[in-house]
C-alpha cells in the first residue's frame, strides 16, 4: 500500500493544494458532524427522559384514586388510554408492597413486568426503562414503571445522518469549487516560473524574465531567480564577446574561405532569381498559347472539315490552362511563404463571395449533375477578408469536391457565423466558419494531416483525377494570413468535409505595413 507521501509525489502542485484544502476542510466537517451527533443523541436522550419522567408523573396522577379505590380495571383503563398513543412498549403500576397492580403491554407476555426494578432511568440497547414514585400527600401510594423503545430518536438520528451525509457531499462539491479557485493564487506564480524556466531552457535566451505578482515569499523566489537570469544573461554576453573576437580571428585568417562562401552564396542567390524570373516569363508566352489556340478554336468552329484541327487547339488551351494554372499556383506560394502577398482586407459578406463562386463553377456542376446547397447562418456572415483571396480558397475547396463527387451526388456548404468543432483537435473555434462536405471517395485516415502540405495527393487521387497538389497548401496559407484555422474530416456516410474558420476581425496589412 502507497503512502500518502507517495501518492502526492507525481501531482501537479495546483492538484496538491486543491487536495490539502479539500482535506483540511472536509476533516474540519467530519469532526463537526460527529460531535454534533455525538451532541444531538445526548440531548435527545435527555429530552426523551424528561418526556417520560412527565408521562410517568400524569399516568401517576391519573392512577392515584384507582389505586386507592382498589380499582385494578380503571388504572388498567388509564394505562392502555395514554400508552396506547406514544412511543411506551411496557407500562406498570405496582403497589408499595411491589405487587403488580396492573400493566399495559404492546407485547404478548402475559407478565412483561419486571418484579424489583430499579430506581430512577436508564437505557438499554432499544429502549429507555424509567421506574419512579407515585407520591399523594407525601405518602408513596405506589410507583410507575415505563419502558419506551427508541424509534423517534433512532429516526431522527437517520434523517440526521442523512443530512450530514448530503452536507457533507454539497461540501465537498463547494469545497472542490473553492479550492480550484484559491490554488491558482500559489500554483499560478509557480506555473508561470516553471513556463518560464522551459521556455529559457528550450530557446536559451536568457532575456526572459518571470513577472512577479505578489510581494510574499513567491515574491522574493521571482526576484531571487530574475537576479540570477541576470547574472547568467551578462556572463553569456562575456561568453559572446570572447566568441565573437575569436572569430574574428579564425576569418581573419580564412579569408580566401569566407570569399568562396559568399561567391557561392552569391551563387546560389543568382541561381533564386533565375528561377523566379524564368516563372515569371513562363507566364507571358502561356498567355500567348491560350490567346492564339482560343482565336484558332473560334476561327474553326464554323468549318465542319476541320474538327481535328479544332481537337489539337483544343488540347493546346487545356495544357496551356493547366501549365498557367500550375505557374501561378507556384507564384502564389512563393510569395505566401516570402510574405511578399498583398492582402487587401475588407469587410464583406462571406455568403456572396461563396455564391459568386458556386456561379463560376455552374459549367462543372452541371457536367456532373451534382446538386449544390448552401445551407446559410442565422446572422449575415459580415467579416473582415481579401475577397480575392477568399474567393481563391472557396474556389479551390469547392473545385476538389466537384472533382472527387461521382455524378448526381451533394455537395453541403454551410456558414456559420458564431464558430466550428475541429473534430481533431476536439476544440471548438469562434469566428466566420464555411465548410464544404462532399460525397465521394473521401480521405484516408492516414493522409489527413497530410493533405495541405505542398505538392502531396492523396492515394485515392492517382486514378486519374489530376491535381497539382499546390491547391490546398495555397488555402493553407491564405488563412494562415488570415489568422485563422483550416482542417479537413471524413465523413462517416462517406466522402470528406473541408472547413475553415477566420475571425472577424481582421488588420489592413498595407496600413500595418505602412
Amino acid at each position: 500500500m502507497k503512502k500518502i507521501p507517495d501518492v502526492f509525489h507525481g501531482l501537479p502542485i495546483k492538484r496538491k493544494l486543491m487536495a490539502m484544502i479539500m482535506a483540511t476542510t472536509l476533516t474540519a466537517l467530519l469532526l463537526v458532524s460527529v460531535v454534533s451527533v455525538i451532541y444531538y443523541v445526548a440531548e435527545a436522550r435527555r429530552d426523551m427522559v424528561h418526556d417520560l419522567q412527565m408521562k410517568s408523573g400524569i399516568i401517576g396522577n391519573r392512577s392515584a384514586a384507582a389505586i386507592l379505590y382498589d380499582d385494578r380495571k380503571l388504572a388498567k383503563e388509564k394505562l392502555n388510554a395514554f400508552s396506547e398513543k406514544s412511543a411506551i412498549e411496557i407500562s406498570c403500576i405496582y403497589l408499595p408492597s411491589g405487587e403488580i397492580f396492573a400493566f399495559f403491554s404492546v407485547r404478548r407476555d402475559e407478565n412483561p413486568c419486571p418484579k424489583a426494578p430499579e430506581y430512577g432511568h436508564f437505557f438499554s440497547k432499544n429502549s429507555l426503562k424509567l421506574y419512579q414514585n407515585i407520591i399523594v400527600n407525601n405518602e408513596r401510594i405506589g410507583s410507575v414503571y415505563i419502558e419506551s423503545n427508541l424509534s423517534e430518536i433512532n429516526g431522527n438520528l437517520l434523517r440526521y445522518g442523512l443530512y450530514v451525509i448530503l452536507l457533507f457531499f454539497i461540501v465537498t462539491v463547494i469545497s472542490y469549487f473553492i479550492s480550484s479557485k484559491l490554488q491558482k493564487v500559489i500554483s499560478d506564480p509557480i506555473s508561470h516560473l516553471v513556463d518560464t524556466t522551459k521556455a529559457i531552457s528550450g530557446s536559451g535566451n536568457y532575456s526572459f524574465r518571470a513577472v512577479k505578482a505578489s510581494d510574499d515569499e513567491l515574491g522574493v523566489l521571482v526576484d531571487a531567480f530574475n537576479r540570477m537570469l541576470t547574472q547568467i544573461q551578462e556572463r553569456d554576453k562575456a561568453l559572446h564577446y570572447a566568441k565573437s573576437d575569436l572569430e574574428k580571428r579564425v576569418q581573419e585568417r580564412t579569408r580566401d574561405l569566407e570569399e568562396a562562401k559568399e561567391a557561392a552564396e552569391f551563387a546560389n542567390q543568382a541561381k533564386s532569381e533565375f528561377l523566379a524570373n524564368m516563372s515569371h516569363e513562363l507566364r507571358t508566352p502561356m498567355h500567348a498559347i491560350l490567346s492564339f489556340s482560343n482565336f484558332g478554336a473560334e476561327s474553326i468552329v464554323s468549318k465542319t472539315n476541320e474538327e481535328e484541327l479544332l481537337h489539337y487547339f483544343s488540347r493546346i488551351r487545356d495544357s496551356g490552362t493547366r501549365l498557367l494554372s500550375l505557374v501561378n499556383n507556384l507564384l502564389d506560394l512563393s510569395k505566401l511563404e516570402s510574405g511578399k502577398m498583398d492582402f487587401a482586407m475588407k469587410k464583406g459578406n462571406l455568403e456572396k463571395t461563396v455564391h459568386s463562386v458556386i456561379g463560376e463553377l455552374q459549367a462543372l456542376i452541371r457536367a456532373k449533375n451534382l446538386l449544390i446547397i448552401v445551407n446559410p447562418p442565422a446572422d449575415p456572415p459580415i467579416a473582415t477578408f481579401d475577397q480575392l483571396r477568399m474567393v481563391q480558397v472557396i474556389y479551390n475547396l469547392l473545385s476538389n469536391a466537384i472533382k472527387f463527387s461521382p455524378e448526381g451526388k451533394k455537395i453541403t456548404v454551410s456558414i456559420d457565423s458564431a464558430s466550428a468543432y475541429d473534430s481533431a483537435a476536439k476544440e471548438k473555434l469562434p469566428g466566420l466558419a464555411v465548410s464544404v462536405k462532399d460525397e465521394g471517395i473521401g480521405i484516408p485516415p492516414g493522409e489527413l494531416g497530410k493533405v495541405f502540405d505542398k505538392f502531396f495527393q492523396s492515394s485515392k487521387t492517382k486514378t486519374g483525377a489530376g491535381g497539382t497538389g499546390l491547391g490546398l497548401a495555397i488555402c493553407m496559407e491564405i488563412i494562415k494570413e488570415h489568422h485563422g484555422r483550416i482542417w479537413a474530416e471524413n465523413n462517416q456516410e462517406g466522402g470528406a468535409t473541408f472547413t475553415f474558420v477566420i475571425p472577424k476581425e481582421q488588420e489592413d496589412k498595407k496600413d500595418a505595413a505602412a
